[in-house]
């Protein structure tokens, strides 16, 4: 494989790749050893450009002395094909070298006044015990946001019932079979075309739910298992003081961000821009400028982590910080267990990775201020 570095900007850098035919052919063989692809078939072809995005340029990268922020963008100037070179390009936005970013001195005491309303912690104890079966269902007379629908299956042809599977039930939050927004607002009795084929498929509501949690008391606590926590008055107690660390957290970081951005301390060339702009489709260019001061919010508190992480050595929370952190994560997943694991994992790590940022900036004296 040979590889050349080319630094576009501070900011940007991309590796131009070729890979010989011999190099090809081994890459091949590789694939066919792990997965069994056999020749030039599209899983094998599909396999070997994996192989070289993720395997053999990310291990380059951590070769080389640059860091990268956000996702790599890797384009195949030629096909995959045995007994056929490979070249391309993969670009990447980077931590600049010699990068300086003066930040504020302290945080408004007024910002932190805003506290947890009784209703949010309502709110949010409803979301847990709805997560966890902790609820019963009533009938309503339309289809809202928060829904149980039974219907029957129907399908048709030409106005003829080919078969009807009876007592389907659909949840208004939580499956993903069909677009929830077909169901809302309708009543007993409506029919909803689910897919317009050959076969036309209709749901016909035979019965609309909504989910009513059981009042929290010491009982319903005790089936929730949230620590050692057997109480209604400590399980409130510790959701709000939770959410009170959180919205501390999203207040710090969000005044850091904004003082830096506001201050107009550098600039982002617009192939970095671009580069986070061309995975989104359809902007409509009344939201473009939202888009870009996101893109440079995002950029910013990277750059900010990274830092840190370089300074520090990655190193682990401190023990207070972390119990209150452990506590956000097993209430996130309490009351988001629907979302996959995978993505509210990645949520609650990117909240870490800032808490980290945080933390180092108030040991450091940097903040004067900063809640944790």
């Amino acid at each position: 494989m040979r590889t050349k570095l080319d630094f576009v900007n501070d900011q940007f850098c991309q590796m131009y790749f070729s890979f010989s035919k011999d190099e090809v052919n081994k890459l091949f063989e590789q694939v066919f050893d792990e997965f069994g692809y056999l020749d030039n078939s599209l899983d094998a072809r599909e396999e070997v450009k994996n192989k070289i995005d993720f395997d053999i340029l990310e291990d380059k990268m951590e070769e080389s002395e640059i860091v990268i922020i956000g996702p790599r963008s890797t384009k195949f100037m030629t096909s995959i094909e045995k007994n056929k070179p490979i070249m391309g390009i993969t670009q990447m936005c980077i931590l600049p070298e010699d990068i300086n970013i003066s930040l504020p001195t302290f945080i408004p005491e007024e910002l932190y006044k805003f506290e947890i309303d009784d209703n949010t912690v309502d709110n949010f104890v409803r979301e847990i015990l709805i997560e966890n079966n902790l609820y019963k269902l009533e009938n309503v007379s339309r289809v809202l946001e928060d829904s149980v629908i039974t219907y029957d299956l129907c399908y048709t042809s030409d106005d003829l019932l080919i078969k009807k599977v009876e007592n389907q039930k659909f949840d208004m939050e939580n499956d993903d079979d069909f677009d929830s927004a077909i169901f809302k607002n309708k009543k007993v009795g409506n029919e909803v075309v689910l897919d317009k084929g050959e076969v036309v498929t209709i749901a016909k509501i035979t019965k609309i739910e909504k989910k009513v949690p059981f009042e929290l008391d010491n009982e319903i606590v005790g089936k929730i298992k949230f620590g050692a926590i057997k109480t209604k008055e400590s399980f409130l107690k510790r959701i709000k003081n939770t959410l009170e660390f959180q919205k501390d957290i999203q207040i710090s970081i969000f005044y850091i961000i904004e003082a830096i951005l506001n201050s107009n301390q550098f600039e982002f060339p617009e192939v970095v821009i671009n580069h986070f702009l061309k995975p989104i489709k359809n902007i409509e260019e009344h939201n473009k400028d939202s888009l870009v001061q996101n893109i440079k919010r995002m950029l910013i508190t990277e750059y900010l982590i990274k830092i840190v992480e370089l300074k520090t050595d990655d190193e682990d929370l401190s023990d207070e910080v972390n119990k209150k952190m452990n506590d956000l994560s097993k209430l996130i997943f309490l009351a988001d267990g629907r979302k996959s694991q995978s993505f509210t994992r990645t949520l609650f790590e990117d909240q870490i990775r800032q808490v980290k940022l945080l933390e180092y900036c108030k040991e450091a004296g940097l903040i004067s201020n900063i809640r944790l």
